[in-house]
């Protein structure tokens, strides 16, 4: 059976958001909210969810494993994986399985992810003591970070739509023109055919168009 590789590219394009967490980058410089927005977005409803999830379990595995500081199920993750669900039910609902997703509507999705994700970490953070700061400090420290993740937001989200619609979206486009044009012509024969019988069972009409 032949394999469409377009099919595939959605799936290596959020494998991706592996090797931004587990390779050496500034703090919150990832591609976890654009990996969400657009997972959620283009893929298939079963894929909307599992398959971020998964995702981010592997990396976060990596991590422990090279960095064993990093635990796997830290109190953390409280915060983390309920944001990551809360931004892919979302996007889910604003698409709502549109086939193509405005411009304007994606870069709102990218940029409230990236809000969303701020304040229920940092609140997570806020919650677990570190330090008996104020939840207001806590926001404050984390507006460098804030920033990071904004940028790597948008950079790797225009990177996946703009990979989607050159390689997935346009050659769609193009089959389903060119099925459409098919099927035109294949109309438009049977109907020349049609007029073509009836002429040919009707003499007395033959006749009176000659005359």
């Amino acid at each position: 059976m032949a394999i469409n590789f377009r099919s595939l590219i959605p799936y290596g394009i959020m494998t991706t958001c592996i090797l931004s967490r587990v390779l050496p980058h500034p703090g919150n410089f990832t591609a976890t909210n654009a990996t969400m927005v657009y997972g959620n977005s283009v893929c298939k409803p079963w894929f909307n969810i599992l398959f971020p999830i998964i995702v981010f379990f592997i990396s976060d595995c990596i991590n422990h494993l090279f960095r064993s500081y990093l635990p796997i199920f830290g109190m953390f993750c409280l915060y983390t994986y309920p944001t990551y669900i809360l931004i892919s039910l979302i996007t889910k609902f604003v698409t709502n399985n549109e086939k193509q997703v405005s411009y304007l509507k994606t870069i709102s999705l990218l940029l409230s992810s990236s809000v969303i994700f701020f304040l229920t970490t940092n609140f997570g953070v806020w919650c677990l003591g570190y330090d008996n700061r104020s939840l207001i400090q806590v926001y404050i420290d984390g507006l460098p970070f804030f920033g990071r993740e904004i940028l790597a937001t948008l950079a790797f989200g225009f990177l996946y739509f703009a990979i989607h619609l050159q390689f997935v979206q346009k050659p769609q486009n193009q089959e389903e023109e060119k099925n459409y044009n098919s099927i035109q012509d294949s109309n438009e024969s049977q109907v020349g055919d049609i007029n073509s019988t009836e002429r040919m069972k009707d003499p007395l009409t033959s006749e009176s168009n000659k005359v």
